[in-house]
């Protein structure tokens, strides 16, 4: 499978972490890893990291519960507003997330995170076309 090329500029760390607000607009901050490229990368690589970035095991459990279950608004509400606002397609995003997951594991993340997309990895392997 061909990834679709791209010249717009992406971010490359795009997450809650490098927004700050300032006067009622939102600044995006740390952009040392930009590159040109498809925005559908920085899309997927941003939901990866809403959805599945490691909670720390002395997280009380209902604690988790709550942060999951936040988390998995928050990224629907954020695909769907980018897909809104950008006349993108959900299909155009989720080419771009086994690829991006693979180079999630050499960003030095926790090893229950990287033993998770691991699994993510393998299950979208065993059931779709790559």
């Amino acid at each position: 499978m061909q990834l679709p090329d791209g010249n717009k500029v992406c971010h490359g760390d795009y997450h809650s972490d490098n927004i700050i607000m300032t006067n009622g607009e939102a600044k995006v901050l740390d952009w040392m890893t930009a590159t040109s490229g498809n925005p559908c990368g920085d899309v997927a690589r941003t939901l990866i990291m809403i959805r599945y970035s490691y909670l720390p095991s002395d997280v009380p459990k209902a604690t988790k519960l709550f942060i999951r279950t936040v988390r998995k608004l928050f990224a629907r509400f954020y695909l769907n507003s980018y897909m809104k606002l950008t006349n993108t397609s959900a299909e155009s995003i989720d080419k771009w997330l086994l690829p991006v997951m693979a180079a999630r594991l050499v960003e030095g993340i926790p090893e229950p995170e990287k033993q998770f997309l691991l699994r993510k990895i393998r299950y979208k392997l065993c059931t779709s076309a790559y």
